[in-house]
């Protein structure tokens, strides 16, 4: 019979430091994304005013702005009247984890292609 030893709570180096390595962003790309959140809620708050200027710059900013203006009319439960606040800030969340989720990824992606090169 094999006795367990109970309270064993000791583990390996390398499980610790595989723990403390799982960060995939670096603060420049967080403060990138944070950059890239608040350009689009800006971005969102200003459609009032520059709107009307061309219909070339309009369909680019109702492009970009489209996922808040969607979330903006979900949340106000009507498609003709919503707040552009609630816009901007479901735009600056939005493309600010895109942007934090697409950093990961490639950070990720590049790891992997240096490991498998060498």
């Amino acid at each position: 019979m094999t006795a367990s030893v109970k309270g064993n709570s000791q583990q390996p180096a390398d499980v610790e430091t595989s723990k403390k390595k799982r960060h995939f962003t670096s603060p420049a790309q967080k403060a990138a994304a944070l950059t890239i959140g608040i350009a689009a809620a800006l971005l969102t708050i200003g459609m009032n005013y520059w709107i009307g200027s061309s219909v070339e710059d309009a369909r680019a900013v109702v492009v970009l702005t489209l996922p808040g203006l969607l979330g903006a009319m979900a949340v106000g439960q009507n498609v003709h009247a919503f707040s552009l606040g609630v816009a901007a800030t479901i735009n600056g969340v939005f493309y600010c984890s895109l942007t934090l989720v697409t950093c990961g990824g490639l950070n990720a992606l590049a790891k992997k292609l240096r490991e498998f090169l060498g």
